[in-house]
């Protein structure tokens, strides 16, 4: 009769294997006894000789094996658990134990805390591939030209309407230091747009967030955009702040960010012969500047970071620690929220590299780990120039110069408001005496705290005003100095900061002060009031009206369309040009009685075409022999919206396109001799090339204003578009910017030679662009020092319609539609590549 399928027993006995009772008990005193789990014993019985037979495994032995995997892990898990816990209190145990923030690196230094020591530290190296995951950070992008980056409050009131914002929210589940312990831990980072942001700040926001994911979190994040209004919880709940809660509408100039920014960091570094820091003197952060067997501190105000070289001594390491932490520390103005971030060579996260110019830019590398299992494929993201064609780099078209929509000022009070002033000293702030209120001087720093009223609520606008001839001590402190004063009144009622550089006000600063404001050309307490001095009157409204010193007292700083202030310890001029409107005139005539009449100086009235002798011989010329910038459109045609008509732009390299850029406000200050720039003066249109610029950037320049100019339709044509280069500047030029410094570029200027729109300085455009297309024979192409206008990448241009068949096998017109790849060999071949 034949039965079910019996489930084996307890004894059950594989065919052929003999077991007595003895040995039974005897494996299990062995396995008692065994530290080990069943599974291991179970795959070490598994995996022993060939000699031995196989184990068969009879029917329903598997679910018998599945309980004990079960039970094995389960008492792992359990094991971890307890290792965890005894790490967390043997270091909670030491209240002097260091907090370590760590950075993703090949060869990090990660300090762990010895069990049976828990006053000793252990230093090895380790790949950590995490940054701050118990610390969430808000990142800021801001700049015009360059965009920058730095870390900022993790608060509603620090985001803004202009700029665009990178929300680290750190390590979900994260461990003591920051690490996860599960390594597929995830992260969320948030990308904030403001609405008002510009692509290029969106675009920085953009690889900022993929470095951290890719770089610093292996590739476990997720990376989520937000528009300024979109409602996400977390996001606002992280910020302490919630979507009805309004948004700052200005984030400050982009391009004042840009220098005041950079000027902000100092490098420190350590000596460990005197156990102190040395501060390392340089205008910008070069890479150069570390050295691998050193130590140094890197403070940004908002960031500060312990960088060690791999070379250094390790024994030297917690002592390094103790003294910048102690510098950390020491800086009374520094808000609490700034932690030190430790950093080996080779693990420098993304934000220590922003602050080198010359390091290499992590958005270069696209991270492939969850798909190519850790390999690493380079994008080259930014094709120099030379690799690019040419005429790609031309598709800019001018006409977005005309139809560019100008973004209004909006003015958050009409100025009436009250305010205190307080100058900086020593890094030190103290009251500026209320006689004294108006008057600036270009080598100091001011903080200006205004207080107006709106919808029956106090509010204040915090102003730190920077002059351009102020040390680097004074600007930087003068950031960490309106914190504090930021912070105290913010218990106060709502307020904003504002940073404010000479020659680039902002309307509203200049409307505080209502036309009654001078700004002297040296440092407070230094200033001689009875030396011989000249001030240029100008303003873009009636109610932004400046006084400011000019750095040389010539005629050559008048023109026709303002008004000029010549002072000395016995006589005051007002110097009345024929263009002044009415305005510019009694506003002059109130600074004076405000600033320039205390000294007891008599006050003459000066108009233009009818000057006495001796205030030419003042301004050290004479009646027969003096020029200036009087010519007959600035008093025949005057301007009736300043910053409307008179326009600058900025011709910018972008690595892939080369564009026009208008910069509102502008000053002397902003021509930088790396640059070239295009002024329309409504008569003529210059083309300002510094010394240092780049021949293509002449080139397209110059094209770009001839088409403007074109565009225009407004009766000038080409001829009218001229080319001048820096120092030799004529006074049509220099007339348009307020209080031309004839010192901005270390020696005399040119408006003192160049007299008028003739002389041999001046270049007309279609002139000056022959040279760039210009017949070239072959022979000097092939040659390896061509000249600097001939641009290399597109030799074959140069030569004539017979050599460039002879040479090449075709016609230019054929060429065009020939295939790349195919121009390449043929260039190659040719020997013009």
């Amino acid at each position: 009769m034949k039965t079910g399928r019996k489930l084996p027993s307890k004894n059950f006995k594989t065919p052929g294997s003999t077991t007595t009772s003895t040995s039974i008990k005897a494996d299990e005193n062995s396995n008692n006894n065994n530290s080990g789990s069943i599974l291991s014993q179970a795959l070490e019985t598994a995996t022993t000789s060939e000699s031995k037979k196989k184990i068969v495994l009879p029917p329903g032995a598997g679910g018998i094996l599945g309980s004990m995997a079960s039970l094995a892990m389960e008492a792992q898990k359990k094991k971890l658990e307890k290792d965890n816990k005894l790490l967390s209190s043997v270091i909670n145990q030491d209240p002097d134990a260091p907090v370590f923030v760590k950075g993703r690196s090949q060869s990090v230094s990660v300090t762990s805390t010895l069990k049976d020591n828990t006053g000793k530290f252990l230093n090895h190296k380790k790949t950590v591939d995490t940054y701050s995951g118990q610390r969430v950070r808000l990142i800021q992008c801001k700049g015009k030209k360059r965009i920058l980056s730095k870390e900022v409050e993790v608060s509603i009131q620090s985001l803004n309407k202009m700029d665009s914002f990178v929300l680290d929210c750190g390590i979900d589940g994260s461990n003591v230091g920051g690490e996860s312990a599960d390594s597929s831990a995830h992260s969320t980072i948030y990308i904030f747009y403001g609405s008002k942001s510009t692509a290029n700040k969106k675009s920085k926001a953009v690889g900022i967030a993929e470095i951290i994911k890719s770089h610093e979190r292996g590739g476990h994040a997720t990376i989520i955009k937000l528009d300024e209004g979109d409602n996400d919880e977390r996001f606002y709940k992280l910020l302490k702040g919630t979507p009805s809660t309004p948004i700052n509408p200005d984030g400050g100039d982009d391009l004042e960010a840009e220098t005041h920014w950079a000027q902000s960091f100092t490098l420190s570094k350590y000596e460990t012969s005197t156990q102190t820091f040395s501060l390392i003197d340089t205008k910008s952060l070069s890479m150069e500047l570390l050295a691998s067997d050193s130590y140094f501190v890197l403070d940004t105000v908002t960031e500060f970071y312990e960088w060690s070289g791999r070379n250094v001594d390790i024994n030297l390491k917690d002592t390094f620690h103790q003294k910048a932490q102690e510098k950390l520390k020491s800086s009374k103005h520094r808000q609490a929220w700034v932690e030190s971030v430790v950093l080996s060579e080779g693990g420098e996260t993304v934000l220590f590299r922003e602050k080198f110019f010359d390091w290499p830019d992590l958005s270069h590398e696209v991270s492939l780990n969850r798909m190519g299992f850790g390999k690493k494929k380079a994008f080259a993201v930014a094709i120099p120039y030379e690799k690019k064609s040419p005429a790609k780099m031309n598709n800019f078209e001018a006409r977005e110069m005309i139809s560019l929509e100008r973004a209004e000022e909006v003015m958050k009070s009409d100025g009436k408001g009250e305010y205190e002033i307080w100058y900086l000293d020593q890094m030190k702030m103290y009251p500026l005496p209320k006689e004294e209120y108006g008057q600036f001087y270009s080598g100091c720093c001011y903080i200006i705290r205004y207080t107006y009223t709106k919808w029956n609520a106090l509010k204040y606008i915090i102003y730190y005003w920077q002059g351009v001839d102020a040390s680097r001590q004074d600007v930087g402190s003068s950031s960490l100095l309106v914190k504090d004063l930021y912070i105290e009144t913010c218990n106060r009622g709502e307020c904003t900061q504002e940073p404010e550089r000479q020659g680039r006000e902002s309307s509203h600063f200049l409307y505080v002060f209502n036309g009654r404001m001078v700004v002297h050309r040296g440092a407070r307490g230094e200033f001689d009031f009875t030396s011989k001095r000249l001030y240029h009157v100008f303003g873009r409204t009636n109610e932004t009206i400046t006084a400011v010193q000019c750095t040389k007292v010539s005629t050559t700083q008048l023109n026709s369309r303002d008004c000029f202030i010549l002072n000395d310890k016995q006589q005051t001029y007002l110097w009345e040009s024929k263009g002044a409107s009415k305005a510019l005139k009694e506003q002059s005539n109130q600074l004076i009685s405000q600033f320039f009449q205390k000294s007891g100086s008599s006050l003459k009235l000066v108009k233009e075409g009818q000057e006495p002798e001796e205030f030419w011989k003042l301004l050290g010329a004479t009646t027969q022999q003096h020029k200036y910038a009087n010519y007959q459109y600035l008093f025949e045609k005057p301007l009736t919206d300043f910053s409307k008509q008179i326009r600058l732009y900025a011709v910018i390299n972008t690595g892939t396109i080369i564009r026009a850029d208008e910069i509102f406000r502008f000053s002397q200050y902003d021509l930088q001799p790396s640059k070239v720039f295009i002024l329309d003066n409504q008569v003529n249109v210059f083309i300002w090339s510094g010394s240092r610029s780049q021949e293509k950037e002449k080139k397209r320049g110059a094209e770009i204003a001839i088409d403007y100019i074109k565009l225009l339709e407004d009766g000038r044509s080409e001829s009218d578009v001229l080319f001048i280069t820096e120092k030799e500047e004529p006074l049509s030029f220099t007339c348009f910017f307020h209080s031309w410094d004839t010192f901005r570029f270390q020696s005399a200027n040119g408006a003192d030679e160049v007299d008028d729109l003739l002389s041999p300085k001046i270049e007309a455009a279609t002139n000056f662009l022959k040279k760039y297309y210009q017949i070239v024979p072959y022979d000097q192409l092939t040659q390896k020092n061509t000249p600097p206008e001939i641009d290399r990448s597109v030799l074959e241009m140069y030569l004539s319609d017979e050599e460039f068949e002879k040479h090449l096998g075709m016609t230019k017109q054929e060429w065009e539609s020939f295939p790349s790849w195919k121009k390449s060999e043929k260039k190659k071949s040719a020997n013009l590549f």
